[in-house]
């Protein structure tokens, strides 16, 4: 895991990262080696972008910066993932004894779970036969509301699958997961599988340069 995503997830620079919270990363991590599952669940559909939308076979999207992120596309990937309800369940421990070991704990697991659908996006690039993913686009970014989590677990079978569902209020469970939606395009030039490639928030913490 990388150590210094974890610091910057915590609000730190690189500069500002000490032997002390360092090795507070290093313990958490390993602690959520010890109890991560990590899962995920894919599909691939044909799309159609038009007037802010994307539309799907069976549903649409309402987003123009979902439409816009995927406006070379003919297709796209359904994707969701999770690290298991195990991490809930010891982040949920820590908050009980250890105010900063659980904040630490909160951004290590992020990390993971980022890292993890970076290694899963990895596999998924065909570029031999000229067909390449952009960034990830997630429910929350931008108009893209996170109402369509429901959706995308529901088409991918994901409670059944790999445990991972959404509360009435929109938010996974377990809580460290990832729905996104993931376009394929022929065009390699600006390809980039990093998140922070599509997000319009140039003042953002977690933005990386």
């Amino acid at each position: 895991m990388d150590k210094i995503e974890a610091a910057r997830y915590l609000g730190m620079k690189p500069d500002d990262l000490n032997e002390r919270t360092e090795a507070l990363i290093e313990k958490c991590a390993l602690k959520l080696e010890g109890v991560i599952a990590p899962k995920h669940i894919y599909a691939v559909f044909d799309i159609k972008t038009k007037n802010q939308k994307v539309i799907f076979p069976d549903f649409e999207i309402d987003s123009n910066a979902l439409s816009k992120h995927l406006e070379k596309c003919d297709e796209a990937i359904l994707f969701a993932a999770t690290l298991g309800a195990d991490v809930d369940r010891l982040m949920m421990s820590a908050s009980y004894t250890d105010i900063s070991e659980a904040a630490v704990m909160q951004a290590c697991a992020a990390v993971m779970i980022e890292e993890y659908c970076d290694s899963v996006m990895e596999t998924l690039v065909d570029g031999e036969n000229n067909k390449f993913l952009k960034p990830r686009f997630s429910p929350g970014y931008g108009d893209f509301s996170t109402s369509y989590q429901r959706k995308i677990l529901d088409i991918l079978k994901a409670p059944v699958k790999i445990g991972l569902c959404v509360t009435d209020g929109d938010m996974l469970v377990p809580s460290k997961s990832v729905t996104a939606v993931i376009g394929i395009t022929d065009e390699k030039s600006g390809c980039n599988i990093n998140k922070c490639a599509s997000c319009g928030n140039l003042f953002c913490v977690f933005r990386k340069e």
